[in-house]
Protein backbone atom coordinates (compact mmCIF):
# COMPACT_ATOMS: atom_id res chain seq x y z
CA UNK A 1 0.00 0.00 0.00
CA UNK A 2 1.65 3.15 -1.03
CA UNK A 3 0.42 7.17 0.69
CA UNK A 4 0.59 9.74 -1.38
CA UNK A 5 -0.16 13.56 -0.28
CA UNK A 6 -1.10 16.24 -2.79
CA UNK A 7 -0.48 19.37 -0.94
CA UNK A 8 -0.05 23.51 -1.80
CA UNK A 9 0.98 26.45 0.33
CA UNK A 10 -1.93 27.85 -0.22
CA UNK A 11 -5.40 27.72 -1.48
CA UNK A 12 -6.97 28.04 -5.23
CA UNK A 13 -4.22 26.04 -7.08
CA UNK A 14 -5.95 23.54 -8.45
CA UNK A 15 -4.49 21.13 -5.94
CA UNK A 16 -7.90 19.43 -5.18
CA UNK A 17 -8.67 19.29 -8.97
CA UNK A 18 -5.83 17.47 -9.59
CA UNK A 19 -6.37 14.95 -6.61
CA UNK A 20 -9.75 14.41 -8.40
CA UNK A 21 -8.05 13.84 -11.68
CA UNK A 22 -5.57 11.16 -10.25
CA UNK A 23 -8.31 9.79 -8.07
CA UNK A 24 -10.07 8.50 -11.51
CA UNK A 25 -6.54 7.44 -13.03
CA UNK A 26 -6.34 5.22 -9.95
CA UNK A 27 -7.61 1.73 -8.73
CA UNK A 28 -8.26 0.33 -5.95
CA UNK A 29 -7.58 2.95 -3.79
CA UNK A 30 -9.00 5.02 -0.95
CA UNK A 31 -8.98 8.23 -0.15
CA UNK A 32 -8.72 11.41 2.50
CA UNK A 33 -10.02 14.98 2.51
CA UNK A 34 -7.81 16.91 4.85
CA UNK A 35 -9.46 19.96 4.40
CA UNK A 36 -11.46 19.89 7.68
CA UNK A 37 -13.27 23.51 6.94
CA UNK A 38 -15.03 23.03 3.59
CA UNK A 39 -14.69 18.99 2.81
CA UNK A 40 -14.08 20.83 -0.99
CA UNK A 41 -13.02 17.16 -2.43
CA UNK A 42 -16.36 15.05 -0.81
CA UNK A 43 -18.02 17.96 -2.34
CA UNK A 44 -16.70 17.77 -5.64
CA UNK A 45 -17.11 13.88 -5.76
CA UNK A 46 -20.87 14.07 -4.70
CA UNK A 47 -19.63 11.70 -1.65
CA UNK A 48 -22.96 9.79 -0.15
CA UNK A 49 -22.09 9.31 3.45
CA UNK A 50 -22.07 5.65 5.01
CA UNK A 51 -20.94 7.03 8.42
CA UNK A 52 -20.32 10.16 10.25
CA UNK A 53 -19.30 10.46 13.97
CA UNK A 54 -18.88 12.96 16.76
CA UNK A 55 -15.17 12.56 17.90
CA UNK A 56 -15.08 12.81 21.75
CA UNK A 57 -11.18 11.34 21.70
CA UNK A 58 -10.04 15.27 20.78
CA UNK A 59 -8.25 16.81 23.57
CA UNK A 60 -7.10 20.42 24.15
CA UNK A 61 -4.48 20.88 26.09
CA UNK A 62 -4.38 23.71 29.47
CA UNK A 63 -1.95 24.51 31.98
CA UNK A 64 -3.24 24.64 35.40
CA UNK A 65 -1.85 28.20 36.48
CA UNK A 66 -1.70 27.18 40.65
CA UNK A 67 0.03 23.54 40.06
CA UNK A 68 2.62 25.23 37.31
CA UNK A 69 6.05 26.27 38.54
CA UNK A 70 7.26 28.26 35.46
CA UNK A 71 10.16 26.02 34.51
CA UNK A 72 9.91 26.15 30.94
CA UNK A 73 10.09 22.50 30.18
CA UNK A 74 6.99 22.56 28.27
CA UNK A 75 7.26 25.56 25.88
CA UNK A 76 11.32 24.27 25.50
CA UNK A 77 9.55 20.85 23.87
CA UNK A 78 6.97 22.16 21.58
CA UNK A 79 7.72 21.87 17.75
CA UNK A 80 4.91 24.44 17.34
CA UNK A 81 5.25 27.43 19.45
CA UNK A 82 1.62 26.90 21.19
CA UNK A 83 3.39 27.31 24.61
CA UNK A 84 3.32 31.08 25.62
CA UNK A 85 4.27 33.36 28.93
CA UNK A 86 2.75 36.85 28.64
CA UNK A 87 3.75 38.70 32.23
CA UNK A 88 5.79 34.92 33.45
CA UNK A 89 2.29 33.02 32.95
CA UNK A 90 2.43 30.13 31.10
CA UNK A 91 -0.37 29.27 28.93
CA UNK A 92 -1.41 27.11 25.78
CA UNK A 93 -2.14 29.16 22.33
CA UNK A 94 -5.07 26.97 21.42
CA UNK A 95 -4.70 27.78 17.70
CA UNK A 96 -1.11 26.72 17.43
CA UNK A 97 -1.72 23.39 19.51
CA UNK A 98 -1.71 20.10 17.77
CA UNK A 99 -2.58 18.09 20.98
CA UNK A 100 0.52 15.87 20.27
CA UNK A 101 1.03 15.65 24.34
CA UNK A 102 4.76 16.48 24.10
CA UNK A 103 4.48 19.45 26.93
CA UNK A 104 2.39 17.24 29.16
CA UNK A 105 4.86 14.15 29.21
CA UNK A 106 7.46 17.02 29.95
CA UNK A 107 5.97 18.46 33.25
CA UNK A 108 7.48 17.41 36.48
CA UNK A 109 4.54 18.38 38.55
CA UNK A 110 1.43 17.23 36.38
CA UNK A 111 0.73 20.86 35.54
CA UNK A 112 -0.57 20.02 32.34
CA UNK A 113 -3.77 17.97 31.78
CA UNK A 114 -6.81 17.43 29.26
CA UNK A 115 -9.56 19.55 28.28
CA UNK A 116 -12.36 17.44 26.19
CA UNK A 117 -14.23 18.86 23.06
CA UNK A 118 -17.01 17.08 21.46
CA UNK A 119 -17.98 19.04 19.07
CA UNK A 120 -15.55 17.93 15.78
CA UNK A 121 -17.25 14.96 13.63
CA UNK A 122 -15.24 12.95 10.98
CA UNK A 123 -17.39 10.28 8.39
CA UNK A 124 -16.50 8.33 5.50
CA UNK A 125 -18.65 8.09 2.03
CA UNK A 126 -18.65 6.27 -0.85
CA UNK A 127 -17.57 8.00 -4.43
CA UNK A 128 -17.65 6.47 -7.88
CA UNK A 129 -13.64 5.67 -7.23
CA UNK A 130 -13.63 4.42 -3.67
CA UNK A 131 -14.66 5.84 -0.25
CA UNK A 132 -13.40 8.85 1.25
CA UNK A 133 -12.52 9.43 4.57
CA UNK A 134 -13.07 14.00 6.17
CA UNK A 135 -13.38 15.47 8.96
CA UNK A 136 -15.53 18.17 9.82
CA UNK A 137 -13.76 21.15 12.34
CA UNK A 138 -16.44 22.79 14.46
CA UNK A 139 -16.46 26.41 15.12
CA UNK A 140 -13.90 28.16 16.91
CA UNK A 141 -12.12 24.69 16.99
CA UNK A 142 -8.40 24.34 15.99
CA UNK A 143 -7.19 20.93 16.21
CA UNK A 144 -6.63 20.59 12.44
CA UNK A 145 -4.05 18.13 12.84
CA UNK A 146 -5.60 15.72 15.40
CA UNK A 147 -8.65 15.13 12.74
CA UNK A 148 -6.49 14.61 9.98
CA UNK A 149 -4.30 11.90 11.71
CA UNK A 150 -7.58 10.59 12.83
CA UNK A 151 -9.02 9.91 9.44
CA UNK A 152 -5.53 9.30 8.08
CA UNK A 153 -5.80 6.15 10.54
CA UNK A 154 -9.15 5.55 9.55
CA UNK A 155 -8.34 5.32 5.64
CA UNK A 156 -5.17 2.90 6.16
CA UNK A 157 -7.08 0.78 8.69
CA UNK A 158 -9.69 0.13 5.59
CA UNK A 159 -7.16 0.05 3.12
CA UNK A 160 -4.78 -2.54 4.80
CA UNK A 161 -8.15 -4.61 5.67
CA UNK A 162 -9.43 -4.54 1.92
CA UNK A 163 -5.83 -4.82 0.51
CA UNK A 164 -6.12 -1.60 -1.18
CA UNK A 165 -2.85 -0.09 -3.71
CA UNK A 166 -3.13 3.32 -2.58
CA UNK A 167 -4.61 5.98 0.02
CA UNK A 168 -4.53 9.40 -1.92
CA UNK A 169 -4.76 12.38 0.44
CA UNK A 170 -6.01 15.93 -0.72
CA UNK A 171 -3.97 18.54 1.78
CA UNK A 172 -5.37 21.26 3.38
CA UNK A 173 -5.25 24.61 1.33
CA UNK A 174 -1.70 25.85 2.85
CA UNK A 175 1.17 25.20 4.52
CA UNK A 176 0.54 25.33 8.17
CA UNK A 177 0.73 23.12 11.31
CA UNK A 178 -2.45 20.90 9.78
CA UNK A 179 -0.21 19.70 7.31
CA UNK A 180 2.53 18.10 9.09
CA UNK A 181 -0.61 15.34 10.30
CA UNK A 182 -1.37 15.12 6.47
CA UNK A 183 2.74 14.22 5.48
CA UNK A 184 3.56 12.68 8.13
CA UNK A 185 4.62 8.88 7.20
CA UNK A 186 3.59 9.08 3.65
CA UNK A 187 6.04 7.68 0.26
CA UNK A 188 5.68 11.40 -1.13
CA UNK A 189 4.32 14.59 -0.90
CA UNK A 190 3.50 16.04 -4.22
CA UNK A 191 3.60 19.83 -4.03
CA UNK A 192 1.24 21.54 -6.82
CA UNK A 193 2.60 25.17 -7.65
CA UNK A 194 1.32 28.19 -10.11
CA UNK A 195 4.28 29.99 -11.42
CA UNK A 196 3.41 33.08 -9.36
CA UNK A 197 5.88 35.86 -7.45
CA UNK A 198 5.76 33.45 -4.27
CA UNK A 199 6.23 30.21 -6.28
CA UNK A 200 9.87 30.21 -4.66
CA UNK A 201 8.90 31.03 -0.67
CA UNK A 202 6.07 28.18 -1.41
CA UNK A 203 8.62 26.09 -2.63
CA UNK A 204 11.12 26.51 0.09
CA UNK A 205 8.60 26.74 2.63
CA UNK A 206 7.26 23.24 1.84
CA UNK A 207 10.58 21.85 0.95
CA UNK A 208 11.62 22.86 4.49
CA UNK A 209 8.59 20.83 6.23
CA UNK A 210 8.86 17.77 3.73
CA UNK A 211 12.72 17.30 5.12
CA UNK A 212 11.79 17.78 8.63
CA UNK A 213 9.38 14.97 8.86
CA UNK A 214 11.79 13.26 6.24
CA UNK A 215 9.20 12.63 3.30
CA UNK A 216 10.37 12.96 -0.25
CA UNK A 217 9.08 15.83 -2.07
CA UNK A 218 8.02 16.27 -5.60
CA UNK A 219 6.87 19.39 -7.63
CA UNK A 220 3.67 19.44 -10.02
CA UNK A 221 3.79 22.87 -11.62
CA UNK A 222 0.08 23.92 -12.71
CA UNK A 223 -0.99 26.31 -15.38
CA UNK A 224 2.86 26.73 -16.37
CA UNK A 225 1.84 28.50 -19.34
CA UNK A 226 0.39 31.67 -17.82
CA UNK A 227 3.69 33.03 -16.63
CA UNK A 228 6.92 31.39 -18.67
CA UNK A 229 9.87 33.41 -17.08
CA UNK A 230 8.21 32.30 -13.16
CA UNK A 231 7.90 28.83 -14.00
CA UNK A 232 11.63 28.87 -15.36
CA UNK A 233 12.49 30.21 -12.40
CA UNK A 234 10.56 27.27 -10.22
CA UNK A 235 12.38 24.50 -12.25
CA UNK A 236 15.43 25.83 -12.00
CA UNK A 237 15.23 26.20 -8.48
CA UNK A 238 13.69 22.93 -8.37
CA UNK A 239 17.07 21.62 -10.37
CA UNK A 240 19.43 23.19 -8.33
CA UNK A 241 17.47 21.81 -4.97
CA UNK A 242 16.96 18.24 -6.76
CA UNK A 243 13.54 18.40 -6.26
CA UNK A 244 11.84 16.35 -8.85
CA UNK A 245 9.67 17.95 -11.29
CA UNK A 246 7.01 15.37 -12.09
CA UNK A 247 4.94 17.29 -14.77
CA UNK A 248 3.51 20.42 -16.26
CA UNK A 249 0.14 20.74 -17.23
CA UNK A 250 -1.22 23.76 -18.72
CA UNK A 251 -4.07 26.34 -18.33
CA UNK A 252 -6.89 24.53 -20.14
CA UNK A 253 -10.60 25.61 -19.63
CA UNK A 254 -11.68 21.53 -19.85
CA UNK A 255 -10.87 21.75 -16.21
CA UNK A 256 -13.96 24.16 -16.00
CA UNK A 257 -15.99 22.52 -18.57
CA UNK A 258 -15.78 19.49 -17.02
CA UNK A 259 -16.90 21.16 -12.96
CA UNK A 260 -19.50 22.15 -14.04
CA UNK A 261 -20.90 18.47 -15.16
CA UNK A 262 -19.07 17.23 -12.12
CA UNK A 263 -16.48 14.90 -13.73
CA UNK A 264 -12.95 15.61 -13.37
CA UNK A 265 -11.06 16.33 -16.25
CA UNK A 266 -9.62 13.06 -17.21
CA UNK A 267 -13.67 11.37 -17.16
CA UNK A 268 -14.91 14.70 -19.50
CA UNK A 269 -11.95 14.73 -22.03
CA UNK A 270 -10.05 10.85 -21.86
CA UNK A 271 -7.98 12.05 -25.01
CA UNK A 272 -7.08 15.13 -24.62
CA UNK A 273 -3.90 16.72 -24.01
CA UNK A 274 -4.63 17.84 -20.20
CA UNK A 275 -5.37 14.15 -19.47
CA UNK A 276 -2.35 12.77 -21.16
CA UNK A 277 -0.28 15.00 -19.45
CA UNK A 278 -2.10 13.66 -15.88
CA UNK A 279 -1.62 10.26 -16.42
CA UNK A 280 2.26 11.03 -17.26
CA UNK A 281 2.47 13.29 -13.79
CA UNK A 282 0.42 10.36 -12.36
CA UNK A 283 2.81 7.29 -13.34
CA UNK A 284 5.75 9.35 -12.33
CA UNK A 285 4.52 9.71 -8.66
CA UNK A 286 3.76 6.20 -8.76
Amino acid sequence: MKQISIIAAKGGVGKTMLTAAFASLAKNLVLVDCDTESRDLSVFLNAEYKEEQKVDTIQRVAIAEDECIRCGLCKAMCHFDAVINPYGVYQIKEEHCQACDLCLNACPVSAIDHVKSEQNKWGVAATRFGDVYNAQLALGEDLNGKLISIIREKAQEQALAEAKDLVLIDGPPAVGFAIASTIAGVDVAVLVLEPTPSAISDLQKSKQLTERYEVPMVCLLNKSDLNPEMALQVKEYCGENEIPLIGEILFDSLFIESQMVGQTVVEFAPDSETTNLLKKSFEAIL
